[in-house]
Parts: structure tokens; C-alpha cells; sequence
């Protein structure tokens, strides 16, 4: 037993090692925006587009680092020009004239650039090329201003073309319904997180169990942030999003640590050993070496502290557990919609789509994956693989963390 218990704990140390080169983005899935406003034959239009999109989209910027790229007044003029070449206006009553575009700006990790020119009758459609050639899978949102009215569209490389209309309200609903499918799939942060429900799960009730909570406790803060009634800061929920994935791996290798006196001790040692680090969380904050706030981080150690060491793990404080972590991972999924501002009317409507794309997302992986989890658990011995794949999980859930904390 103590030789397999040693197994256990080296190749969880090996994989948070390999663990780290996981990307850090988690939802931040290949995403830019616009934001448009017409008064008149007058358009004027400011244009956010990721840095790392614009390095795929334009050769000139793959090795160069973003803070000195723009120093160079030659390099401003051609991203200018090549940028001018994939973003095209179209008006009502005939072609609108040339975009003048002044020269990209750097802001928190994006180009921005803004420009302006004249349609006869208002502007009747966008297309946009952006980076969609090279990055099949961006997503471009729109929102268009006139006369009070607000509009939002979805652009895609497959639908590039957005016509400027109130109908297109009519469309809103499935246009969100695909985004949110897609921000789902393409969000490793949550579907590892859901990964390591299915392994705390014996049986398909039990899961089932857990995930009505957390969908309910996501539904439900996605709703409160897209609304405005709560307002999160991103960067913090991105990093707690990535303690949840930790924590969830940790309850998953204290569940299939076994029976037995060793069994009991590798729990008592892993738990105190979690407590110990999250204790260090707050004096780190106040050294400043964390971006979370003392209370928060304060409040992290004492939850941990308190679930780990009183032994508070039970179906029902389990429950309880994945229903907190949900909010979590609701604020999270609201980055996109709250880009955008959209009005009363088009909030409704994207917000609904949107729910509904995630958790028709969230559906599919969980058909796809829990046959997959129970087979392996079936075929093998159940604890060394879910102890296998929690040490990847919590290789992940650090440093998505550590990375989004520091």
C-alpha cells in the first residue's frame, strides 16, 4: 500500500512539473470587438483587436514585443494600411466614402484603432476580413449606435458580412447560441473543472447532481453580470476560476486515496499541506506579489483552511461547494456579453441565447466525456486512474492560478 501511495504522490509531483506550459487564457478564447457610432451620413468606429491576433493576422509582429512594436512610426503606418484593407463599410444610398484610420494604439494587450468617414443614407453592412483566414475560429462582436438605437452582431469566417438593421434582432438568439456553444468548448478552464466532477462522481445520478448545481449558480451570476447588477473584476474571477480547477483536483485525489491507516495519513498530510499553502496566500497579497486583494485572498485561505482541516467533506458540503465554485465560473462566462453593452432589448435576447449555447455546450462534452471516465474507471483500477488525472487537473488549476494571480 505504501509503495502504491508513493507512486501516486510522484507522479503527481511529474505532472505539476509537465503541467505548467498550459496556456493561461482559459476563456479569453480568440475574440475582438467593435463599437460603432452613426450620427447622419457620419461613421465613426473604434476597433479592438488582440494583440496575438494581430502576430497571426501580420507577420511583422510574431517576434516582436508589443510595448516597443509600436514605437516604430513606419510600423504604425503599414499595420494602418493592412488593417484598412480588411475592415469595409458599405452604405444605404451608395459607397461610403474612404475610412480615414489613425494609427493603432496599445491598450491592456489589443490594438485599438479608430476611424471614421462618411455613407450617404447611414451604413448598411461591415465585413470584416480581420483575422479570419489565418484564425478560422475568431469571433468578432459588433455593437452599431444610431438615432438612440443600439444593435449587436456576431461576425464569424463564416458569416463575415454584417448588414446594419434593426431586423437583425430577429437573429440575435442563435447568433449568441453559437457563441456561447463555442466559448464553452473552447474554454479549457471550465471543461477540466467538469472533468473532475465526473471522477468525484460514482454514478450518473450523483453527477448529475452536481452539475444541476452548478449550472444553476452559473446561470444565475451570468445573468447578474450581463444585467449590470453585479459588476466582478475579470482578471480576479479568471484567477479564482483556476483555484476552483485546483480545488476540485485536491477533493478528488482525497476521495480515491484508498482505505486503510496510510490511506488516512496521505489525507491528513495532503490536506495540511493544501492548508499550509493557501495560508500564504495573504501575506503574498500584502507583499504585493499576488494582483488579489488581501480580503480576498484572505477569505480564499480561510475556506480552504476550514474545509480541508475540519474535515468538512460530505455529499452535501460537496454540493454546496461546485453551487460557489458555479458563480465563478458564471462571471466568467460573461466577458463577451459584457464587451459588447448591449441595451435592454438585445441584452434579453443574448443572454438567453448565450445560456443556452453554453449549456448545450456543456451537454455534449459531458456525452462525450462520462463514457470515456466510467470505461477507464471500469477497465482499470479506479483510484490510480482518477489519482492519475487529478494530478493533471491540479497541474492545470495552479497554474491557471498562478498565472492569473501574479
Amino acid at each position: 500500500m505504501r509503495r502504491g501511495l508513493g507512486w501516486i504522490g510522484g507522479l503527481l509531483l511529474a505532472m505539476v512539473v509537465a503541467g505548467f506550459p498550459v496556456g493561461a487564457e482559459g476563456h479569453q478564447r480568440s475574440t475582438s470587438f467593435s463599437y460603432w457610432t452613426e450620427e447622419g451620413d457620419a461613421v465613426s468606429v473604434r476597433l479592438v483587436f488582440p494583440w496575438v491576433e494581430a502576430a497571426v493576422a501580420w507577420e511583422e509582429l510574431r517576434e516582436a514585443v508589443p510595448e516597443r512594436a509600436l514605437e516604430d512610426p513606419a510600423l504604425r503606418a503599414l499595420l494602418r494600411e493592412r488593417f484598412a484593407e480588411r475592415v469595409r463599410v458599405g452604405g444605404t444610398d451608395g459607397d461610403c466614402s474612404p475610412f480615414a484610420w489613425q494609427e493603432p494604439v496599445l491598450r491592456d494587450g489589443a490594438l485599438v484603432f479608430a476611424g471614421a468617414g462618411r455613407c450617404p443614407g447611414g451604413a448598411r453592412s461591415l465585413f470584416f476580413t480581420l483575422s479570419f483566414d489565418e484564425a478560422p475560429s475568431h469571433v468578432h462582436l459588433v455593437r452599431f449606435e444610431r438615432e438612440g438605437e443600439r444593435l449587436a452582431g456576431i461576425v464569424t469566417a463564416d458569416a463575415r458580412e454584417w448588414i446594419v438593421a434593426p431586423s437583425d434582432r430577429s437573429a440575435a438568439s442563435p447568433s449568441f447560441l453559437a457563441l456561447g456553444f463555442e466559448h464553452i468548448l473552447a474554454g479549457p478552464d471550465h471543461l477540466v473543472f467538469l472533468l473532475a466532477l465526473m471522477l468525484l462522481s460514482t454514478s450518473f445520478a450523483a453527477l448529475a447532481l452536481l452539475i444541476t448545481g452548478f449550472t444553476l449558480s452559473h446561470s444565475l451570476s451570468l445573468a447578474l453580470a450581463v444585467t449590470g447588477r453585479a459588476a466582478p473584476d475579470i482578471a480576479t474571477i479568471e484567477a479564482l476560476i483556476g483555484f476552483t480547477v485546483a480545488f476540485a483536483a485536491l477533493e478528488v485525489l482525497l476521495t480515491h486515496a484508498g482505505d486503510g491507516n496510510d490511506a488516512a495519513r496521505l489525507r491528513r498530510q495532503t490536506a495540511r499541506g493544501a492548508a499550509v499553502l493557501c495560508a500564504a496566500l495573504p501575506i503574498l497579497s500584502l507583499a504585493g506579489v499576488l494582483q488579489l486583494t488581501p480580503v480576498l485572498a484572505g477569505g480564499v485561505m480561510l475556506f480552504s483552511i476550514c474545509y480541508l482541516l475540519l474535515d468538512l467533506r460530505s455529499e452535501r458540503a460537496r454540493w454546496l461547494v461546485v453551487f460557489l465554485f458555479g458563480f465563478l465560473h458564471g462571471f466568467g462566462f460573461a466577458g463577451p456579453l459584457l464587451e459588447m453593452r448591449l441595451d435592454a432589448a438585445d441584452t434579453a435576447r443574448a443572454l438567453l441565447g448565450f445560456n443556452v449555447g453554453v449549456e448545450a455546450g456543456q451537454l455534449a462534452f459531458l456525452a462525450v466525456a462520462w463514457p470515456v471516465v466510467r470505461r477507464l474507471g471500469q477497465s482499470l483500477r479506479r483510484p490510480a486512474v482518477a489519482a492519475a488525472l487529478a494530478a493533471v487537473i491540479l497541474a492545470a488549476g495552479v497554474h491557471w492560478f498562478l498565472s492569473r494571480a501574479l
